[in-house]
């Protein structure tokens, strides 16, 4: 009873914590009800993860394991486990991703609170939970919120391990960085090397003790990140999925080509054929020969339409992954008519174009441009209060360096860049504003700085200014004058009346910082009120824009296919086939029954040879193949639409399939 009184005690001093905390779970969980089952294609995983542990290892779209999703699994086994504990449901999907989002708030406030005090640590708290795309990325089931967090948690612990130099700090960090790894691969990567940088200059260690202490976090990094995918690749291409979007069926390629070089060269495809041997009866599946390469990802496949115009996910039924399929005439800007972006791309759906000012401009300006100047501010202000000793702070370097890095690479990225990525480096933005909040009660006494703040505030307004006169919501442009004017009027004070302030607690001149969060805050709000997607995560404030790529709601597959297929389906593995993970995600939502995408995410993954899959048909594994609307017309039989393209296995379907006419003409028995 003495400890409980005496940890309670030593916790009363951090109640300000309460205001961001609570904010942030009001923000993140309003109306979460209306997200429906947010992005399918990871929601059909998670159910199937839920029922199998073999699929569960291996992140499988299906429960017995034919093919990946395009992501590592850590996400997925945070809400596949809350599904198997709750039950599989929308809030077992989206909860973890609120109480994520909140834990990010409570990471930045404990990272900051010890060396920069209570108040820059609530500025920076408060900074990241009204950010606009960090709320709405808690109201999705997309990897990122969980990513966030333990790319923040990788940070806390690496800050701990700078500040005592404990080996169990730095094990801590490098197993959270494994943990960000696993969720979204190279995405995490900016964060390990921010990590490594505060605890090489900070930790109080001799500098050889120092080196040993620095290899041995790398080390630990290293081996938890890359533990999942070497056990994967070296698992028999036999006993295990094929890796969903890679070209050669290897975790490695996915991480490292797929998702790496070729992300940020803008050549996302899946390669040619893997020259691989074909399906074995009774064996798992194994990619083949003789399919040509599909169309990238995400990069003009054509659209893959639902059964008789039934059975589409909410929306359009775009399942993103790492390549989304583009809204089809949705979440268009007023005036534009085709829903084209900066740089000819969806608005709301890709990031514009690559070059050094992408993180202000339409698309990415709005989800976190409004933080930047407010961030470099915080920098700056440190710079000037610690003079040299602000290059032995390990928040400020490890804040700075993380920004620095994940802004550039989403900055030079070629490839498609949707604005949802960029939550992943709103936090080193908070940790920052909060340094600059902490500068401000330390030294609000100096000449120079309450001016100094005033213009920070009023370059800030000016910035959102300049970032929301794009939207066609005035609000923002409104408050962003507001913010100028205020900033100036500060300023203006602060210089020629200094006296003016001296009666004026430093806490609450401190607090004039949350200033420059005033037109992000209202963004946020304004976003909720108007509509989000939970499918692609977008704050815009404008109803309609935010909901590119097609609004939440329920998922439904064509009633009178899955009653056909839950009666007939007889003793084969699979319940059915379909080419894709557009067609087979709701079926396996609503029924929990194993169904093959042939070709992966969209399609185009080179998994199966005509040979294998009739090796399939004939071992009793599959029968009935759901191809869904629009084959031969850039659908799955199209071109480039299915496995294979034209030629390719979707047209051996319908040429030697029998038709189920009475049910669906997109249905096929193959038995």
């Amino acid at each position: 009873m003495h400890d409980l009184r005496a940890r309670a005690a030593s916790l009363r001093p951090h109640w300000p914590l309460a205001v961001p905390v609570a904010l942030s779970a009001v923000l993140s969980s309003w109306a979460l009800s209306t997200a429906g089952w947010g992005n399918e294609y990871y929601s059909a995983a998670v159910r199937s993860m839920s029922e199998s542990w073999h699929a569960f290892w291996y992140g499988s779209l299906d429960s017995v394991g034919f093919v990946t999703v395009d992501k590592p699994p850590f996400t997925l086994w945070v809400q596949a486990l809350a599904a198997r504990v709750f039950g599989f449901s929308q809030m077992t999907l989206l909860v973890p991703q609120v109480l994520a989002g909140v834990a990010t708030v409570v990471l930045v406030y404990a990272t900051l609170v010890r060396r920069w005090g209570r108040v820059a640590a609530t500025v920076g708290a408060l900074a990241l939970a009204v950010a606009p795309i960090s709320v709405i990325v808690n109201h999705s089931n997309n990897t990122d919120a969980i990513l966030t967090l333990m790319m923040t948690a990788t940070v806390w612990a690496g800050v701990r391990a700078a500040e005592t130099g404990r080996w169990h700090w730095i094990v801590a960090a490098g197993c959270c960085f494994g943990a960000a790894f696993t969720s979204k691969m190279l995405a995490a990567a900016p964060v390990l090397p921010a990590m490594l940088l505060a605890v090489a200059v900070a930790a109080p260690l001799a500098w050889r003790k120092r080196a040993v202490f620095v290899t041995g976090g790398a080390a630990v990094a290293v081996a938890t990140g890359l533990l999942w995918f070497t056990a994967v690749d070296l698992t028999a291409e036999t006993d295990r999925p094929y890796v969903g979007s890679s070209a050669t069926n290897s975790a490695f390629q996915l991480a490292f080509e797929r998702n790496g070089v070729s992300q940020v060269e803008g050549d996302t495809g899946t390669g040619g054929p893997g020259g691989r041997p074909t399906v074995q009866p009774g064996q798992g599946q194994q990619p083949g020969q003789g399919l040509p390469p599909g169309p990238p990802p995400g990069q003009g496949l054509p659209p893959l339409g639902p059964p008789n115009g039934q059975g589409q996910l909410p929306g359009q039924g775009q399942l993103p992954g790492e390549g989304q399929l583009p809204p089809q005439g949705q979440g268009q800007l007023p005036g534009q008519g085709q829903g084209q972006g900066p740089g000819g791309g969806q608005h709301g759906f890709a990031g514009g174009e690559a070059g050094a000012l992408r993180l202000f401009n339409a698309e990415l300006g709005t989800q976190i441009g409004w933080l930047v100047v407010p961030a470099l501010a915080g920098v700056l202000g440190a710079a000037v209060a610690l003079r040299r000793r602000v290059l032995r702070d390990p928040v400020v370097l490890a804040a700075t360096t993380w920004f620095v890095l994940g802004g550039a690479a989403y900055s030079i990225t070629e490839g498609i860049v949707h604005p949802y990525y960029v939550a992943s480096i709103v936090p080193p933005l908070a940790l920052l504003i909060g340094v600059g909040a902490g500068v401000v009660r330390d030294r609000w006494q100096a000449r120079a700085t309450l001016p100094a703040l005033g213009v920070a505030i009023a370059v800030a307004g000016a910035v959102s200014w300049v970032i929301a006169r794009r939207s066609t919501w005035d609000i923002a442009s409104a408050l962003a004058v507001l913010t100028v004017v205020g900033g100036l009027l500060f300023a203006g004070v602060a210089s020629a009346a200094p006296a003016a302030f001296r009666r004026i607690p430093p806490t609450a001149i401190a607090a004039a910082t949350l200033a420059v969060l005033v037109v992000p805050f209202a963004w946020t709000v304004g976003s909720l009120k108007a509509g989000f997607n939970a499918n692609i995560p977008y704050a815009e404030p404008v109803a309609g824009i935010g909901m590119a790529g097609g609004g939440p709601g329920d998922t439904s597959a064509d009633d009178d296919v899955l009653a056909f297929l839950l009666e007939h389906r007889g003793e084969t593995t699979w319940m059915a086939a379909a080419p894709s993970a557009r067609i087979a995600a709701p079926f396996i939502i609503e029924t929990g029954e194993p169904v093959i995408a042939l070709g992966g995410f969209s399609g185009s993954d080179p998994i199966l040879t005509v040979d294998g899959f009739d090796a399939m048909v004939a071992n009793g594994d599959v029968r009935y193949v759901h191809l869904g609307s629009q084959q031969g017309q850039g659908g799955p039989g199209g071109q480039g639409g299915g496995p294979g393209g034209q030629g390719g296995l979707t047209n051996h379907i319908t040429s030697t399939c029998t038709p189920v006419a009475d049910v669906s003409a997109s249905l096929y028995d193959c038995g």
